[in-house]
């Protein structure tokens, strides 16, 4: 093999290694492990202008569709307690105090996309430019680790349509 094939094939093999398995991975700028009681803060940088948002992504432990239906009714019910997130996103600049661009409360969120692997609630949702940001979330209502699911607050490109 040519050693500019060579170069390529490492690039490519460092860049799906470090970026994750699969697309999803790829296209989050941030993602935060949730225990419980769950509050999380991150920074995270957006090098390409783009709609964000801000959500949950819980990720069944097994592949059983029994599983998933009852991981998935377990944050769609509303209980005696909804799920409730209150999340903040600002926007940080050099020698200033982070400008706020969302500050949101919501309850009982549904699923807003899933796939294979995870399932999405999305939280928050906002154009960034390229810049430097920091997101604050306090969630209560459900307990978000268990032997059957995990769950991230995560910030990803967000998608629109079908």
């Amino acid at each position: 093999m040519p050693p500019r094939w060579t170069a390529i094939t490492a690039a490519l093999t460092c860049a799906v290694v470090l970026g994750g398995c699969g697309p999803g991975y790829i296209h989050q700028p941030l993602s935060l492990e949730l225990g419980d009681p769950a509050s999380a803060a991150g920074a995270f940088s957006i090098n390409e202008d783009d709609v964000y948002e801000v959500a949950l992504e819980v990720r069944p432990t097994g592949d059983s569709a029994e599983l998933r239906g009852r991981v998935r009714s377990y944050f769609e019910v509303s209980f005696e307690r909804p799920l409730v997130a209150h999340v903040v996103l600002s926007r940080k600049s050099p020698g200033k105090a982070p400008a706020v661009i969302v500050e949101k409360s919501i309850s009982a969120p549904d699923f807003s996309a899933w796939n294979s692997d995870a399932m999405t609630m999305e939280l928050a949702r906002s154009r960034l430019p390229e810049g430097d940001y920091e997101v604050r979330a306090t969630l209560s209502g459900r307990k978000f680790r268990s032997y059957d699911y995990r769950t991230r607050l995560v910030v990803e490109h967000a998608y629109t349509g079908k």
